[in-house]
């Protein structure tokens, strides 16, 4: 008994140590640990099987309560791909409806095609009234998260297993199903901390082998998703990367002011805006009003 208390005081220990580092969530690292000194054994045992089972769901459907119901989720900033779903009337009149058959109706009709551009209409159609409709929106979600995570779990054993320019290929095809998917804010904030690590560590290796293949989206894309699950320490890094290899565009000044906007740097914000002023960039009208709403 001794000794298993031993062997978890020094796990304890380490788990806290690792999880001081920069860029993890050093609060939820205090709670585990002390969860581990309060529970032993028991308390790591339970961590174990958590990872077992999240490791497995990467070829499973997960069940509905995966699904993020709140209302405060249901905002999406990206509009549905107007061209691929002309021939389906906008979710938006459809919600506005008060014939729940045309809303299920609506919502078969999404079940039967692609709906990878259509995923922030649906989080709307979670809020639907009529239970079958929300319940249709669910199952769609829960399938396409499924297909996201069982994806993304392939891909990484890929790319840990191509070599050259296989590796770099297949690196850069995963970044960008990432990212498509990652901004539409559709996850846990766990698991979109656990995903964009790892959508950081694939670009990391692209940016070790030949920078070259990153384009100003992917960098731009990576920064943006690692600041939304505040992991600033590698967001800056990727803000940094991106205004040395793309110094001209405005993604490089909009990524760090962001960044800088977000950790309450207002001197770095305000000096980045100048910056971006000076550098005599074209801004479009989105971008001004991006700016003066960080203002």
């Amino acid at each position: 008994m001794v000794v298993l208390l031993v062997i978890n005081l020094i796990i304890a220990v380490i788990w806290l140590i690792l999880g001081l580092l920069p860029g993890r969530d050093r609060k939820r690292t205090v709670i585990y640990f002390v969860l581990m000194l309060l529970v032993p054994v028991f308390f790591e045992s339970l961590l174990a099987v958590t990872w077992l089972m999240r490791l497995i769901t990467g070829f499973m459907h997960v069940d509905l309560s995966d699904v993020i119901f709140g209302k405060d989720k249901a905002a999406g900033l990206q509009r549905g791909n107007a061209e691929e779903e002309n021939n389906l009337v906008p979710i938006e009149e459809a919600l506005a409806v008060a014939d729940t058959t045309s809303l299920r109706t609506f919502m078969l009709n999404i079940l039967k095609g692609d709906v990878s551009s259509s995923l922030n209409k649906l989080k709307e159609a979670l809020l639907s009234s009529d239970t079958e409709t929300a319940h249709y929106a669910a199952t769609v979600l829960r399938e396409e998260l499924g297909r996201f995570r069982g994806t993304v779990f392939r891909s990484f054993a890929a790319i840990q297993n191509a070599k050259g320019e296989e590796k770099d290929e297949t690196c850069i095809v995963t970044i960008r199903y990432m990212n498509e998917y990652l901004k539409k804010d559709l996850f846990s904030e766990d698991e979109m901390t656990e995903y964009v690590t790892r959508l950081a560590d694939i670009g990391d290796i692209v940016f070790d082998d030949d920078y070259t293949l990153l384009t100003v989206d992917d960098m731009y894309g990576i920064a943006m998703r690692l600041l939304d699950a505040g992991l600033y320490s590698r967001c800056r890094q990727w803000c940094i990367r991106l205004a040395d290899i793309y110094p001209d565009v405005k993604e490089s000044y909009l990524a760090m002011m962001s960044f800088c906007f977000r950790t309450g740097r207002k001197d770095g914000f305000r000096q980045g805006m100048q910056e971006l002023m000076d550098s005599g960039i074209p801004v479009d009208e989105t971008t001004m009003k991006n700016i003066r709403a960080f203002r």
